[in-house]
């Protein structure tokens, strides 16, 4: 990382020679999209927010910080945490559970 902000024109020329590495280049954390997505709040006073992560999160890294809000209103929670018995899930199974449904619907109840 400290190349690509040292050397100017050479997150140009990789964004160039790729789309994929386009894409990777706006997620690093001092790219102008980062900082556009995640350098201002996310939440709106007065409604709560409700986030579950898996620690088994190979898309999102490092899993599960990058999954969580640090702002008012948000509940955060990690699904071995609150499910330590139940079935390994990873990014897209975590959506599928039968644990993070039920998870959800008491979030809504709140």
């Amino acid at each position: 990382m400290q190349l690509l902000t040292s050397v100017s024109w050479l997150q140009s020329l990789l964004a160039a020679s790729s789309p994929d590495m386009a894409t990777a280049l706006q997620m690093m954390p001092d790219s102008p999209t980062y900082r556009a997505l995640f350098d201002t709040a996310v939440t709106q006073p007065g409604v709560t927010y409700s986030v579950i992560a898996t620690r088994n999160d190979q898309l999102a890294t490092p899993a599960p910080a990058c999954s969580t809000l640090d702002e008012p209103g948000v509940v955060n929670a990690v699904y071995e945490d609150l499910f330590p018995g139940a079935e390994p899930v990873d990014h897209s199974l975590i959506r599928s559970s039968t644990e993070t449904a039920g998870w959800a619907l008491q979030q809504l109840r709140r």
